[in-house]
């Protein structure tokens, strides 16, 4: 019972932090070894996807041969690319400017609406990361609890890896008017218009 409420009171924590900022273009920030910002965002983006996928496969799997090897091998995979989600977020905040100065009016929109995405949902992934914490656990110390924190796990991890792709979907099209079959959401560009004004008064 401290485990769930320990993860009720981190999870709050986390999606307050995460919608703090919401809707404000970032100032830049620093990149990593070197790299911009945006490079190790690229770098770093189809983890909270593709690996989250995989530790999905792996889970499902895991369940259904039950064993509890496999099972904790697949909850460390979905642990991690899960909190990998929060590097993501923080190098896409730091490079927004440069990809911004980089966009048309178009791409520019729809990176304001991936910002968006991202920061109002990264919630998700802390809550399956300390999900699968909370499962990892109790295969080890609390056997009885095990199973339905695992099951549990699993339905968080596949609405995660759904708001992930959809997530990605908007950052996709940023750079790339081939994957634009719709116009950019309305309500994305004040964060882009917000963004070119203060660039203007600077």
């Amino acid at each position: 019972m401290k485990i769930l409420q320990l993860l009720i009171v981190i999870t709050m924590f986390t999606a307050l932090t995460a919608t703090a900022h919401e809707g404000e273009a970032p100032p830049p920030g620093p990149g990593l070894f070197g790299q911009p910002p945006e490079y190790i965002h690229t770098l770093l983006n189809p983890l909270p996807v593709y690996g989250l996928s995989m530790g999905v496969l792996a889970l499902m799997a895991a369940l259904f041969t039950r064993s509890r090897a496999a099972k904790g091998v697949a909850l460390g995979i979905i642990i991690l690319t899960s909190a990998a989600a929060w590097p993501v977020l923080h190098y896409g905040q730091n490079g927004y400017q440069n990809v911004s100065n980089t966009s048309d009016e178009e791409g520019r929109r729809w990176l304001a609406e991936h910002m968006a995405r991202a920061a109002k949902f990264i919630w998700g992934f802390y809550a399956t990361a300390l999900l699968g914490v909370a499962a990892l656990v109790s295969l080890r110390k609390f056997p009885k609890a095990a199973n339905p924190l695992t099951v549990t796990t699993l339905i968080v991890a596949v609405i995660s890896l759904g708001v992930g792709a959809w997530v990605s979907r908007a950052g996709g099209q940023i750079h790339h008017p081939e994957f634009r079959h719709e116009p950019a959401p309305l309500d994305s560009s004040s964060a882009s218009e917000d963004h070119h004004s203060s660039e203007a008064n600077q």
